[in-house]
């Protein structure tokens, strides 16, 4: 599923008169501007990216949750706004307004954004379980490297621009070194408790953990098996990659045109090579993702879990990451080192 943003235009075009002449009339630009992207600067600033220089009517902006809008610079097609007061961190707002080229031609525009949340902390994903079972369903761990307010953190089952389910982190605070366990097959009974505050044995659901924070998505978010990615985002669009885990069964094929990944993996693998390298999150030799830069994955069961490091060490590779023997999954605990051999 590819989710950027909500973007809504009606074409109003004006069109002046010219003099007659012995040739043909010369053809009237009757294209509107369009806004091809944006850019959350801050939780005080937005760029907007058109295809053409534009101007904007300060009068029509409406913006939600209400507050003023001024306009800080433009650069031929950028066009960088504030907002007084800064929206509130990881918050929904909702922009509006009406932008005209040169010539008159107007497109209005009414879109979304997620403003940034600096105090964020710094997770990861810590262990995995891929090939759950009905009594053992599929979850996920994170670990906290730092304490901060989650407001805004997202996982992905995909990347950035296409995947096939998501979760928005509840606001609350965490503390450095804590455990957090994502359940992600629910079963929709009232036990399932988000545990968001202070108190830890709220949750009462299959696998709940005592003293530890469970979480729970609000529809089924079953994982992959064997080739998947899970991404970690800042935001639920436009997000900064936080970490990234890309696990497989597949070796590559260079005769093959998906290079030995799957059908359905491909487009995630294209976009992942294709992203600068500090925008990743997932590290490989070469200009390419091959499955050979994957978490072997072809060991899992519901007991059988992939695990980063006792220490959780996060080197954006797949060596960070190895299969534990059976029974040795620690969700809620620091990981074993123990490496599970066939």
């Amino acid at each position: 599923m590819k989710h950027l943003f909500l973007l809504f235009a009606a074409t109003l075009v004006s069109c002046g008169g010219s003099p007659m002449t012995d040739g043909p009339p010369p053809v009237k630009d009757k294209v509107p501007p369009v806004l091809l992207d944006f850019r959350v600067d801050s939780r005080e600033e937005i760029t907007l990216i058109f295809d053409e220089p534009v101007e904007v009517n300060r009068e029509t902006m409406i913006r939600e949750p209400a507050g003023e809008v001024g306009f800080v610079s433009r650069d031929e097609g950028e066009l960088t706004l504030r907002f007084t007061p800064a929206c509130e961190p990881g918050s929904v707002n909702t922009l509006r307004l009406d932008a005209a080229d040169s010539r008159g031609n107007g497109n209005w525009f009414l879109f979304e954004f997620y403003a940034p949340n600096e105090n964020q902390p710094e997770l990861i994903i810590n262990e995995v379980s891929p090939n759950g079972s009905s009594s053992r369903p599929d979850m996920v761990e994170f670990y906290a490297l730092t304490g901060g307010e989650t407001t805004g953190l997202t996982l992905l089952l995909g990347t950035e621009d296409d995947w096939d389910s998501r979760y928005r982190f509840p606001p609350m605070e965490i503390g450095e070194g804590e455990y957090i366990i994502l359940h992600c097959r629910p079963e929709g009974i009232a036990e399932e408790i988000s545990e968001t505050g202070d108190d830890l044995d709220l949750s009462g659901g299959r696998r709940a953990e005592a003293g530890v924070r469970d979480l729970w998505p609000p529809e089924d978010m079953n994982l992959s098996g064997s080739n998947g990615v899970l991404t970690l985002i800042s935001l639920p669009v436009k997000g900064k990659c936080r970490d990234r885990l890309v696990y497989t069964n597949r070796t590559g094929d260079p005769q093959d045109r998906y290079r030995g990944w799957t059908s359905a993996l491909w487009p995630q693998v294209q976009e992942i090579s294709l992203r600068e390298e500090n925008a990743r999150g997932w590290l490989f030799e070469g200009d390419f993702l091959n499955p050979e830069d994957g978490v072997w994955s072809d060991d899992t069961t519901s007991t059988r879990t992939l695990c980063r490091s006792s220490l959780s060490e996060d080197g954006d590779t797949r060596g960070d990451w190895h299969t534990v023997p059976t029974g040795g999954c620690t969700f809620g605990y620091p990981n074993t080192d123990e490496v599970y051999s066939p």
